[in-house]
């Protein structure tokens, strides 16, 4: 099977381990953080900063409980960060650690190791000027909301455990993994791929991507296409519904649609969630 379901019991526990800390911190119990990196010494703590564009290529976030925010501002020469809180006021070992790093920008949640943050929820937003080309940004949230918005790079990660993903971005590759998200994504990408569990997914393809591949167990999944090239689409399920506006297609076998020459490579495994097809208007 492929790589989510490979993983599947660990997801399982991650989750049942998420859901045990959320009801801890209902009843007013701490968040315990626990969360280690390299070279803390030379990070700087802060609830704001800034890099200028000529320093850096990558921007690289490790977040635990919040809202992540990276989003296209004014052309400069500035890319800016800053946290915002509520619940409690940050202390110096929560508050927000940085780092250039070479030409990576590097920001954590809070110190390395582990942590009691009590009910601490911190909102992190990173301003990238409009004309730059990033060349990878990498995301984790633990129960962060994400937003990746009116953003260009060669490559977006993202992995998160139980928040919503809502990216709108232009991209040559685009990578979500989520266990209990919902993800909405919406992009001019050349290769997609969605792991997922139990979140549904909402992928909408301005451009046709060449390699187009989502997994998932229980989570639905929309398939917004502008059918602007030719597609292969193999799906496969165990019990999940299937519905194709693409009423052109040639169905091959029990499981393949081809859309005109069938030069992209779509695929969709799921074990029970349902995959809709819609056409975009061009």
């Amino acid at each position: 099977m492929k790589r989510i379901k490979r993983l599947f019991p660990f997801l399982l526990i991650v989750m049942l381990i998420t859901a045990v800390a959320c009801a801890l911190a209902a009843c007013g119990d701490l968040y315990n953080y626990k969360h280690t990196y390299d070279n803390e010494s030379l990070y700087t703590v802060a609830s704001s900063g800034r890099a200028g564009i000529s320093e850096i290529t990558d921007i690289d976030v490790d977040w635990y409980n919040g809202t992540i925010t990276v989003i296209g501002g004014e052309a400069g020469s500035l890319v800016t960060f800053s946290e915002f809180s509520e619940g409690e006021e940050p202390s110096r070992d929560t508050t927000m650690h940085y780092l250039v790093d070479g030409t990576t920008l590097r920001i954590k949640y809070a110190k390395s190791g582990t942590l009691s943050v009590g009910k601490l929820v911190k909102h992190l937003t990173v301003t990238v000027p409009s004309d730059m080309y990033l060349g990878e940004i990498d995301i984790d949230g633990t129960s962060a909301e994400i937003s990746v918005i009116d953003i260009s790079a060669r490559e977006i990660e993202v992995d998160s455990v139980s928040g919503f993903v809502n990216l709108k971005c232009s991209a040559n590759d685009v990578n979500v993994d989520t266990v209990s998200g919902d993800l909405y994504l919406e992009c001019n990408a050349d290769k997609v791929e969605v792991d997922s569990v139990s979140g549904n997914s909402t992928i909408k393809c301005n451009t046709s991507p060449s390699r187009l591949y989502v997994d998932t167990m229980s989570g639905n999944i929309l398939l917004r296409l502008t059918g602007d090239m030719g597609f292969t689409l193999k799906y496969s399920t165990n019990s999940g519904l299937f519905k194709n506006a693409f009423t052109d297609t040639q169905q091959v076998g029990t499981d393949c649609f081809v859309y005109l020459n069938g030069v992209c490579d779509y695929e969709v495994d799921s074990e029970s969630g349902d995959l809709t097809v819609e056409r975009l208007a061009v």
